[in-house]
């Protein structure tokens, strides 16, 4: 086993190396300033597609804000359509809290 350290405005592997990149309850949890880079990132290392997902709500845990980045979906979605081809979207529920949803994103890459 090992382990690969980066950022999520910096990962640390070659363009195009990945069929399909995920990016799953990311976004909500890295300062506004980092999601641009951020989702540059993402393209540069995916061929083709990605699964993105992103919450739209508060989370505080231990009196910590742990989702920074709140946003509506659809400023998730403007801003994600920046850099890739959103093909479908879906709102999934938490299954611990019920009043929790994110919204998942089948991306593709714009060339």
């Amino acid at each position: 086993p090992f382990v690969i350290q980066g950022t999520c405005d910096k990962i640390p592997f070659a363009d195009n190396l990945f069929d399909v990149v995920f990016c799953l309850d990311v976004l909500e949890h890295i300062p506004e300033v980092l999601i641009s880079d951020s989702l540059k990132e993402l393209g540069r290392i995916s061929k083709k597609y990605l699964i993105i997902s992103a919450a739209s709500h508060e989370d505080i845990v231990e009196n910590l804000k742990v989702h920074i980045s709140i946003k509506s979906y659809t400023e998730w979605e403007k801003i994600i359509s920046k850099y890739f081809q959103i093909l479908s979207s879906e709102i999934i529920h938490s299954k611990t809290y019920s009043d929790r949803t994110a919204k998942i994103y089948l991306c593709k890459k714009i060339k």
